[in-house]
């Protein structure tokens, strides 16, 4: 099983995605203080030659049931996608909205969240060019839900996770190069460790390492512009090991980070 991953991070036994429970068990929880819910927002869109085109999406499972089980009392919601993919147009599978129809589709899912009685909606993105819509747009989807409180993390705490990530890959010998902004090291050791069946590792082959590329694709350049392979990293050191530590790491800085303002909205 590809989505979601088959392995997890962490424990826990007690279903917590919505899409495998049913209406009425969903209500008994609420019912009972489980409140929160996580709305993870992933994509569909190429990641390599070597990974699926759903890694994202793949990866919002995964970090979002173990960041809910840690906080606890907190639901899943289906992870979102496709999302914002227009930089990977070209690449075969990937798919795309624009902003103003992932917007209204965040807009409904918070809206119809809020009416099944959560009064916490948590967004978060596993793919990082959604970031922009759900900050931008969170005053319109506060207004869609307006019995419930929709939150997120601010860009400078999203900032300041990839830091802490790029840190610890440094610490590694790993240089944010190498470690890329997509589909390199750091992803690729993301998706060996959780889902490794669906890393073609034949497949794996050194992408465009430079790290200025970032500032190429927000003048609006495509991947398949700067890269054949669509891959902006060197993702040939990654391993299942790296993955394992590189998967905790993430998801015990999201649940300290979304700890913190959820402690803003509750005192």
């Amino acid at each position: 099983m590809g989505i979601p991953p088959a392995r997890r991070i962490g424990g826990g036994m007690e279903e917590i995605l919505l899409e495998r429970m049913s209406w009425r068990a969903i209500a008994q929880r609420i019912a009972t203080g489980w409140n929160r819910v996580l709305v993870m927002v992933g994509s569909i869109e190429q990641h390599g030659p070597h990974l699926p085109v759903g890694t994202d999406t793949i990866l919002g499972y995964a970090w979002g049931e173990a960041i809910a089980r840690k906080l606890g009392r907190m639901l899943v919601a289906p992870v979102i996608r496709p999302g914002l993919s227009f930089h990977h147009k070209g690449f075969a599978g990937t798919i795309t909205l624009d902003e103003a129809l992932l917007l209204t589709l965040l807009e409904q899912t918070c809206a119809s969240l809020a009416d099944s009685g959560f009064q916490y909606i948590f967004l978060l993105c596993s793919h990082g060019g959604n970031w922009p819509v759900v900050h931008q747009g969170l005053a319109r989807l506060r207004m869609a839900a307006p019995t419930a409180r929709v939150l997120t993390l601010p860009p400078e705490v999203v900032e300041y996770i990839e830091e802490q990530i790029y840190a610890f890959l440094s610490s590694r010998g790993i240089s944010r190069a190498v470690a890329g902004i997509h589909a390199g090291l750091r992803e690729t050791a993301y998706m060996m460790w959780l889902a490794g069946n669906l890393v073609d590792r034949d497949a794996i082959t050194c992408g465009l390492v430079d790290e200025a590329v970032l500032a190429q694709l927000r003048k609006g350049l495509k991947l398949s512009e700067l890269t054949p392979t669509g891959v902006l990293g060197d993702p040939r050191g990654a391993t299942q090991e790296l993955g394992k530590e590189l998967n905790e790491l993430t998801v015990s800085l999201y649940v300290e980070a979304i700890r913190r303002e959820l402690a803003r909205e509750t005192y």
